[in-house]
């Protein structure tokens, strides 16, 4: 069946054939997918986080919750997150709106 040049019955049949070829490669990459993370679960890498990731997050949770001296000449220093953000929510609006003024933050002496 040819009109104007088109054969439509090959056309239909690589259309189909890219159709099979489509499904046969998203079912293979979902196999291989499945197989993977079974391989992974097997070897418990889920339940146990990367150390170097949990030290890097140690490092960074100290940097975030301890105090240090920056810069002694000129006077920077480095305050917890927490204190820091009351510091300024106090330079916004003033030290009588300031709730919870009195919460000491993780790594603030008594």
């Amino acid at each position: 069946m040819t009109e104007y040049g088109v054969n439509v019955g090959r056309l239909a049949f690589i259309a189909a054939l890219c159709a099979v070829l489509a499904v046969a490669v998203i079912v293979g990459l979902q196999a291989g997918f499945f197989w993977y993370q079974r391989q992974y679960e097997a070897a418990g890498k889920y339940d146990q986080p990367d150390a170097k990731l949990e030290q890097r997050r140690i490092a960074q949770q100290e940097l975030l919750t301890g105090y240090r001296s920056l810069d002694e000449e000129k006077g920077v220093v480095q305050l917890p997150i927490g204190r820091a953000i009351d510091l300024v929510l106090i330079d916004l609006t003033g030290p009588a709106e300031m709730p919870n003024k009195n919460k000491k933050h993780k790594g603030e002496s008594p």
